[in-house]
């Protein structure tokens, strides 16, 4: 991660303590607040949430800000560059997002995050439309006819 943008002082506490949670979760609200495109401390957050609620929260809060860095980028308008491994995070959060939203009854917005998954990586396609039709997003006959046509 290049920490040229941040608060050296948070930078220096960090790598003072690398092993530390509290330190990684200090470094987290820091980089939330300076980078708010960024994907990282959404999903930091979502891996120490307590329960499923407050995950597809971090999930949809880094589905957010990984499309906003993309819409700045396609606009001209980025204050930053990706991070190395960034565009990974990003479609583990679009595969967790449709995951959860999908488990919560909110089949809308796992098909929209399956077909942004998708359109970014078309490698994912047979395990993104697996878990689609697991979870019920897409009927089982649409899915393996649009499995079949992109064989």
């Amino acid at each position: 991660m290049d920490t040229t943008i941040y608060d050296q002082d948070e930078v220096i506490r960090l790598r003072a303590r690398p092993d530390c949670h509290g330190a990684k979760m200090r470094f987290a609200i820091h980089v939330a607040k300076v980078a708010p495109t960024h994907i990282w401390p959404h999903m930091f957050f979502a891996a120490f949430s307590v329960d499923v609620d407050e995950r597809y929260s971090h999930y949809e809060a880094a589905v957010r800000a990984g499309n906003a860095q993309l819409d700045a980028e396609r606009d001209g308008r980025a204050t930053r560059r990706r991070d190395v491994g960034e565009d990974a995070m990003f479609k583990k959060a679009l595969y967790r997002f449709a995951f959860l939203s999908a488990h919560l009854g909110e089949p809308a917005d796992a098909a929209r995050a399956v077909a942004q998954l998708l359109a970014i990586d078309p490698a994912s396609r047979v395990k993104a439309l697996e878990m689609a039709k697991r979870k019920g997003v897409f009927p089982a006959h649409d899915t393996e006819t649009a499995f079949a046509m992109t064989m």
